[in-house]
């Protein structure tokens, strides 16, 4: 709704809403706008507009209940401000809610409040009076119920349920939803142990979930020894016949003579050509004739540093000399006392070549 149409029903004609019973009965909420009950309430449009009056009445109401459902249609079906966030609202507190809205016909208010006590039914417990309004004014609900009562009594160590199997002596609808809710717990828990304790190799993963144990992982495989389904060959416990192990290798054999040779990981094309050596196979980086820097020595793109003074520093390396250095980027340029490049097998001194194809 935009804020032109909510600021119209903001006006025109008030209503008085009272709470209680009828012989001691208070007014809740006084002078409330009656376009916005007659707009977002069923109930409240057929009593003051159809049937004329002037007038609510919520038997067994709370005062607090009626004045956020009053913001929360002023503020446009939103959490009115300086009151409780619609989310945050607990499960007695929802269930309070939905039997006001039943009173006055709210069917979105309804559906909304519905939608959040079932999230709130998968992670919290209801106390035993909201279990009982809930099977009195919302038994579409009383399935999620049972099922959150039946996890905690398949864990009881979690905390005390006595309460909640008086109540289910005391409510039939109660107590048979619960057993039907544990006993499909129980049966679906006690197929997925057998199920996983049935595998050959019992390691499938199980998900938990709030409901049951769910496989997860691909279908079930065929085992090519025995035709069995749900392990490999590999892992059957029926024997393998002799010949037909002797032919399987003999096949096996002959289609890895039949496959290509394996290629390097740097493989070159044949068409490409070594810029070092002008040979075709590889390329100037892994080329396996590759000169060390004292070879090439007084050769175009070296440059001979040899006589000038070295480079002042600390330590063992103070009159440490710069040595021949070509300008490449396989070339390595290192100083000090004759110690070589260590890499992670070995040391390389100067004038190798390590495992990568640098030169020191």
């Amino acid at each position: 709704m935009d804020p032109v149409q909510l600021s119209k029903l903001k006006s025109g004609p008030r209503v008085n809403i009272s709470v209680g019973p009828k012989d001691n009965s208070f007014i809740a909420l006084e002078g409330a706008y009656t376009n916005l009950f007659t707009h977002f309430c069923d109930i409240a449009k057929q009593k003051l507009v159809v049937e004329k009056g002037h007038h609510l009445h919520i038997p067994d109401g709370k005062k607090e209940v009626i004045v956020w459902i009053y913001k929360f249609m002023l503020s446009g079906e939103k959490s009115p401000q300086g009151l409780p966030n619609f989310l945050d609202l607990a499960i007695p507190d929802l269930v309070n809610l939905y039997c006001h809205a039943t009173h006055l016909g709210y069917q979105n208010l309804m559906a909304n409040t519905v939608t959040q006590l079932q999230n709130k039914l998968r992670t919290a417990l209801p106390d035993v009076a909201s279990i009982s309004n809930i099977t009195v004014h919302i038994p579409s609900l009383n399935v999620e119920v049972a099922e959150a009562i039946g996890r905690l009594i398949l864990r009881p160590w979690a905390m005390d349920f006595e309460l909640y199997v008086d109540l289910a002596k005391q409510n039939a609808v109660f107590e048979a939803n619960l057993n039907k809710a544990v006993e499909g717990m129980l049966s679906k828990r006690i197929a997925a142990g057998q199920d996983y304790y049935s595998a050959a190799k019992p390691k499938r993963a199980l998900q938990k979930s709030n409901h049951s144990y769910a496989k997860v992982g691909k279908p079930p495989v065929t085992c090519y020894n025995c035709g069995g389904k749900g392990h490999f060959s590999r892992t059957c416990r029926v024997p393998k016949a002799p010949a037909e192990n002797a032919e399987a290798a003999d096949k096996l054999k002959a289609t890895i003579k039949s496959m290509p040779p394996k290629q390097p990981a740097h493989f070159v094309p044949p068409t490409k050509l070594c810029f070092h050596c002008n040979k075709p196979g590889h390329i100037a980086r892994f080329c396996p004739n590759y000169a060390t820097p004292v070879q090439n020595e007084g050769k175009a793109g070296f440059k001979d540093q040899s006589n000038k003074p070295g480079r002042q520093s600390s330590g063992r390396n103070k009159f440490s000399r710069t040595k021949a250095v070509r300008f490449d980027s396989r070339l390595i340029e290192i100083s000090g006392n004759g110690e070589g490049l260590k890499t992670c097998d070995r040391e390389v001194r100067r004038g190798e070549m390590t495992r990568t194809g640098l030169v020191v």
